[in-house]
């Protein structure tokens, strides 16, 4: 079966101590799965494979050096790259997009999603 490649973001704020940070703030953690392919974590029910490509801070109320403060810790503190393991029912639920495109493998389609703003 040919892969599909979808993307999908969770609310990661609760995880982040970060100094200055509105409570208003938000920071989303975006990921990339294979909508075809599912893994059993030692249980019936079915997950997939998560690929987190990058945190971004949604708040539009934040400019200037207190952005781009908070962006340099939070990429430099991020952890990119991680594998994370979420149920199906759940990720189904959340908000996702197709990302577009003939990929040889997953790492092409992780390069693609990172250079572009497709979420």
């Amino acid at each position: 079966m040919k892969p599909k490649y979808k993307l999908f973001t969770i609310d990661d704020t609760r995880h982040w101590n970060l100094p200055d940070l509105p409570e208003t703030s938000k920071i989303l953690s975006v990921y990339l799965y294979d909508e075809s392919s599912h893994t059993h974590c030692c249980e019936l029910t079915p997950s997939y494979e998560c690929r987190k490509l990058y945190s971004v801070l949604d708040d539009d109320s934040i400019g200037g050096k207190q952005h781009d403060l908070l962006m340099d810790l939070i990429d430099y503190n991020d952890n990119v790259g991680d594998i994370s393991y979420y149920h199906c029912s759940f990720v189904d639920g959340l908000k996702r997009v197709e990302v577009e495109g003939d990929f040889d493998d997953i790492e092409e389609a992780i390069e693609y999603a990172r250079c572009n703003d497709l979420i």
